[in-house]
């Protein structure tokens, strides 16, 4: 389970300059969220969220949407390509959420 969470954290990082071009983190972010989900399963790991919320410190849109995903499972990841266009909706959904 360690390794698992090492792994994610370890792509995120790499992901920081991925995240100048959102189209291209957004196709490679799906892998991610499917491992962050499966942790997130065993165990609510708030922790996962803090590691990516430091590591896309610059884009707070990302990190809400992979929040959102998380809670919301799969629904959330196909619109969150439309979404991040719409940063509003995602902020405002995100805080009433929470």
């Amino acid at each position: 389970m360690k390794m698992k969470i090492l792994l994610v954290v370890a792509a995120l990082k790499t992901k920081m300059k991925m995240i100048l071009s959102p189209v291209v983190a957004l196709k490679m972010k799906m892998k991610i969220i499917l491992s962050t989900m499966i942790v997130f399963k065993e165990k609510m790991k708030m922790k996962m969220i803090l590691s990516v919320a430091v590591v896309l410190k610059t884009k707070m849109n990302m990190v809400l949407s992979v929040a959102l995903a998380l809670k919301m499972k799969m629904k959330i990841i196909l619109p969150a390509a439309t979404v991040l266009k719409t940063k509003m909706m995602i902020l405002s959904t995100a805080t009433h959420g929470r």
